[in-house]
């Protein structure tokens, strides 16, 4: 955004459509189209590269302990149906996927959108990383939303020029120059 070629700076529509500054309903359905990869709906099988690839992801944050913040019973209603959920990242994913897709009453009353918050960040930079992200099931999410004054008349794909995206660094405002001014 602060390149010094203003040809090479995204547009302000391109940076608010960022994953950063997604809706929790927006964050929500990329977390399941995640649950929805062969990779991870094959979570017992999964492989262990893979899954500390996502830990490494998570860095100081574990998601082992996830079953704890639902209740009971509704992971009981889940893992009774076929599977268990593993205790990693992707068999959260995936037990979130069920719930969004077979329970969604269910997902709005535990609050999920609000439940794992470091979650998104940390599977986005993974899912990043692999590639995933370019997938066709995945790519519709990054497209560009419309904005109100917006003359453009079709959605173009978001094209960034920062390599280095991380969603989870928090914004960090520019500093303005102590230089006096030349006159």
């Amino acid at each position: 955004m602060i390149n010094e070629e203003l040809r090479k700076r995204p547009r302000v529509e391109e940076c608010l459509s960022h994953p950063f500054f997604w809706s929790p309903e927006k964050r929500l359905e990329y977390l399941k189209q995640i649950g929805n990869q062969d990779e991870v709906a094959k979570f017992k099988d999964a492989d262990p590269e893979l899954i500390s690839s996502m830990e490494r992801c998570a860095e100081d944050r574990s998601f082992k302990e996830w079953k704890n913040q639902f209740p009971l019973e509704l992971v009981q209603k889940l893992d009774g149906k076929k599977k268990t959920y593993s205790d990693n990242i992707l068999g959260l994913l995936r037990f979130m996927r069920n719930l969004l897709v077979h329970y969604p009453k269910e997902a709005d009353e535990v609050k999920l959108k609000s439940m794992f918050p470091a979650l998104f960040g940390c599977v986005y930079t993974c899912a990043k990383s692999r590639e995933w992200n370019s997938r066709p099931d995945l790519k519709g999410l990054f497209k560009r939303e419309e904005f109100p004054g917006d003359d453009m008349t079709t959605t173009a794909a978001v094209s960034s020029t920062n390599t280095d995206e991380n969603v989870k660094s928090p914004i960090q405002e520019s500093q303005t120059s102590t230089k006096p001014t030349e006159k």
